[in-house]
């Protein structure tokens, strides 16, 4: 698929030096910011992302293309992970006993993949203990100044009042009235108008196509694709994909850092020589995700770094749940369509569009968001099976008899005989 219209920002691996005042691990949101404020001074920067480079334009939007890029990384006991499936690819499933995880595997990390919804945490969630107190002394400078930096950068904008009717989000309102909390409409990184944005870097307006968590082949989502890493190749950072990132140790004399890593895209034969691999940095910084950062400190630590016994302990989720109103009666058209069939399909949106907003309860554990959301159009054959399936074992009985039962039975067939931009998963509000 050819690409659009953004910019490859890597670098050929042949032009990896040897030294660099700062190694950055990582491009997401940690390591694209990184990269950028501090290339922007002048030191010498390399960023080593795992994951391959994707342009607008080079993202799947098709099932076959889609599943290409599933990785799984299963934790074994005792062991190193065992990843299945592409090391560099776009969907990274990673299990683990206790907490499993899905995140972004490219050159942007999970911001190539993610609803971009940017809301700024409420001042009483730094009230509970679990925060460390340099970072509650910080609210009021440091962490207001970040979220500036980052909002003149992200430019999250809600969707526009003269924007195509969504019917998802038209739902969504209607259930805020039926709850009777307030709705709103979300700030979102993504573009509206098409522009030629401040890094040179042209983005088409948004498609409303729904495929936000597949990636954005029209460009519009402000991903860290499209700002910090464009800044920090512009201040002169060298940015080299599927490099595998494996530890990190103190040079003999304790003033410098070795990186150990590993191309992809080299012979495998030589994994054998996975740790002949190096370059030396002034400064590492470790921004592969709560994730990746952990793998890499573990190894290191196996290896011989001095570091907390309580690494890798006391992970916990961010608390998301991921519900399912199925086969109503109003059609909510939240299934994501490919570039093949957009044209026959009414507008999905982004992804996610707005919330039910119940954040004005006193206690914080009585708080709670509802966002509308979508699936994505590649997996729409897999999610329309998975839904008929799991609907006779976890349905609560609506009570719906005579017409409407027929009704409800009728949408069940057309989406298992047209597909799941029909009938009960047309149905279906996410």
């Amino acid at each position: 698929m050819a690409a659009l219209s953004s910019k490859s920002l890597a670098t050929a691996r042949e032009h990896l030096k040897s030294h660099y005042s700062v190694v950055i691990v990582g491009s997401g949101y940690g390591g694209g910011v990184a990269a950028a404020r501090l290339a922007s001074t002048g030191e010498s920067v390399c960023l080593l992302e795992r994951g391959k480079e994707f342009l607008s334009g080079d993202f799947p939007d098709n099932e076959n293309d889609a599943l290409k890029e599933v990785q799984a990384t299963l934790t074994q006991e005792e062991a190193d992970a065992e990843t299945l499936g592409s090391k560099s690819g776009l969907y990274q499933f990673h299990i683990d006993h206790d907490i499993s995880v899905f995140r972004g595997c490219g050159l942007g990390g999970t911001s190539l993949i993610g609803a971009g919804v940017s809301i700024q945490a409420d001042p009483v969630v730094f009230k509970e203990p679990c925060w460390p107190q340099a970072l509650v002394d910080d609210l009021s400078d440091g962490l207001a100044e970040g979220f500036k930096r980052a909002t003149q950068m992200l430019q999250p904008v809600e969707y526009p009042d003269d924007g195509a009717p969504l019917a998802k989000m038209q739902a969504h309102q209607r259930a805020a009235e039926v709850l009777g909390e307030p709705f709103i409409k979300l700030p979102i990184n993504v573009q509206f108008k098409a522009i030629t944005n401040d890094f040179g870097i042209h983005q088409d307006a948004c498609k409303l196509c729904g495929n936000c968590t597949l990636g954005c082949n029209s460009g519009a989502s402000n991903s860290v694709a499209m700002n910090y890493l464009p800044a920090a190749q512009q201040h002169g950072a060298e940015i080299f994909t599927e490099m595998d990132v494996r530890r990190v140790e103190r040079t003999f004399d304790g003033r410098q850092w070795r990186v150990y890593y590993f191309p992809l895209t080299a012979d495998k034969t030589l994994y054998d020589r996975a740790d002949e691999l190096f370059i030396t940095t002034d400064c590492i910084v470790l921004s592969a995700g709560s994730i990746g950062t952990t793998e890499i400190l573990l190894r290191s630590k196996n290896h011989g770094l001095s570091l907390s016994k309580q690494l890798g302990k006391s992970f916990s989720g961010n608390a998301d749940l991921l519900g399912f109103g199925y086969n109503g009666d109003e059609r909510i058209n939240a299934v994501g369509h490919n570039q093949r069939n957009a044209t026959d399909l009414d507008p999905v949106g982004p992804v996610v569009t707005s919330a039910i907003d119940a954040r004005d309860k006193t206690k914080l554990q009585d708080q709670y968001l509802i966002e509308d959301s979508a699936m994505p159009g590649a997996f729409s054959n897999m999610y329309a099976t998975v839904l008929a399936g799991a609907e006779p074992l976890i349905r609560k009985n609506s009570g719906t008899k005579g017409q409407g039962f027929l009704k409800e039975k009728w949408r069940k067939a057309e989406s298992t005989f047209r597909g799941a931009h029909f009938g009960a998963v047309a149905h279906t509000q996410v």
